[in-house]
This record gives C-alpha cells, sequence and structure tokens, in this order.
C-alpha cells in the first residue's frame, strides 16, 4: 500500500510540476509590437513598413477595393518592403496589412503581432495586361493574353513593365536594336529606363527605354556626356575643351 501511495504521490508531482512549467513557458511567450507605420513607396504597388523589434519576418495581405484578395492572403516578406504590383490590376483601389510573425526558430518566444493597415490606399492605372500569363518554351518565354493569343512582334505593357516579344512571340532580353533605338531589357525581360549601370559602364534610357547618347543635364548644372554607344565617359576632354572628371561631372 504504502508503495502504491508513493507512486501517487510521484505521478501528482509531476503532473504539477508539468503544468507549472508549461504555465511558466507559455508567460514566456511575447507578442511582437506593432509597425509604427505602413505606407506605399514611390513605385506603384510598392509596400513598405517600419521594423518591429527583434522581427526578422513579416506577413503582408492586400486588399483590392475594399475585399481581401485571398488567393494573396498570406505574403510572407524578410525585410521592409515588398512588390505587389504583380497582384494588382488596372483601374482599382488597393490598401494593404501588415504584422510580424515569428520565424522557425522564434515560435517557441514570440507569437504574431497586430495587424496594420497601411495609411492610405493606392490608386493602379497604367498596368497594362494584368490577366495573361507568361509561359515557358525550350527557346524562352511567351506571353499568352487571356484567351489564349499570343504576343508577337510587339512592344506590350504587362504589370506595369515594357516587355519586347519578337516575330516568333519570344521574350527579348539584354540589348536589343529594335528600329533604330537601341533598349536594354533585364533577365526577366524589363525594359529600363533613367540612369543604369550595365557592366561596369553607366547608361542613361529615355522614358520611352531608348539608349541616349550626347550631353545630358541630370540636375541643374549637372552635365554628362555619353557616347555614340551610350556609355557614360569619364576622365578624358571633349570637343577639345570640355574636362569631365572620374564621375563623368563636366568640370566648369
Amino acid at each position: 500500500m504504502k508503495r502504491m501511495w508513493k507512486r501517487i504521490i510521484v505521478s501528482l508531482t509531476a503532473a504539477v510540476f508539468s503544468v507549472l512549467t508549461a504555465g511558466t513557458a507559455l508567460a514566456d511567450v511575447v507578442t511582437f509590437g506593432e509597425t509604427g507605420r505602413a505606407y506605399w513607396g514611390s513605385n506603384l504597388g510598392e509596400a513598405r513598413w517600419e521594423a518591429v523589434e527583434s522581427a526578422k519576418l513579416y506577413e503582408v495581405r492586400l486588399y483590392e477595393n475594399g475585399s481581401l484578395l485571398y488567393t494573396r492572403s498570406r505574403i510572407e516578406v524578410n525585410g521592409l518592403r515588398t512588390d505587389l504590383s504583380q497582384y494588382m490590376s488596372d483601374n482599382s483601389e488597393y490598401y494593404f496589412e501588415v504584422r510580424a510573425i515569428p520565424t522557425n526558430a522564434q515560435k517557441q518566444k514570440f507569437r504574431a503581432g497586430d495587424w496594420v493597415g497601411s495609411e492610405d490606399t493606392q490608386w493602379a492605372t497604367g498596368l497594362g495586361d494584368t490577366d495573361g500569363r507568361f509561359r515557358t518554351y525550350s527557346n524562352g518565354l511567351k506571353y499568352e493574353k487571356y484567351g489564349g493569343q499570343m504576343v508577337v512582334n510587339q512592344w506590350y505593357l504587362i504589370h506595369g513593365n515594357w516587355y519586347y516579344f519578337d516575330a516568333d512571340g519570344y521574350m527579348l532580353t539584354g540589348w536589343q536594336q529594335i528600329g533604330e533605338k537601341w533598349y536594354y531589357m533585364t533577365a526577366d525581360g524589363i525594359m529600363l529606363t533613367g540612369w543604369q549601370q550595365i557592366d561596369n559602364d553607366w547608361y542613361f534610357f529615355d522614358k520611352d527605354g531608348a539608349r541616349y547618347s550626347g550631353w545630358k543635364e541630370w540636375a541643374p548644372g549637372k552635365w554628362y556626356y555619353l557616347g555614340p554607344d551610350g556609355k557614360m565617359m569619364v576622365n578624358t576632354v571633349i570637343d577639345g575643351q570640355y574636362v569631365l572628371d572620374a564621375s563623368g561631372l563636366w568640370v566648369q
């Protein structure tokens, strides 16, 4: 009988200890705080927010015309911004919510914080086609419009970015001469604009994507010279009198 009671006491002690330690463990779990600010960046679809202490991972959800996009209701981000333009459609209004969530390594110490909504909404326009899809073939990518028609031999605006598709429908990348102008498309096929560094050289591309050559005033009184091949010239003299320094700036 004494042995039986001893076993019962030991079992009860172990159970009480288990409950107490579980309670202590739960008490040690901390809820993440809220981000101080969630807002839209300068680019269409660029969602940004301020850091939450100790957080390494965030969850974002997007709303279209006031309704949650359930197909995009869980977007995990390692950082303080993400591009949501790929989920947007023309002529629609968007806002987003963000919260800090624990990584797998943090789940014993932290739980997800509360959602914080963006300061304002963003109106999506100028996105072009948002209903089609890229399709992979042995020789590259093609774009299939909604309904099955392929884009062929033209510039085409997709989710706010310009692409060019050749006569066979393949998306072009890298340097391309189209008509009498030169363009540069990234490995993802996106046409570049503005100042870009390519293979250690600087170039400037107009708003239509065409490579620029000649004198370029980037800011009041700040002149640069781009050669016939579009490369920005540095450490040289143009026309025997205009000195360019190591940054390409005309030293007046």
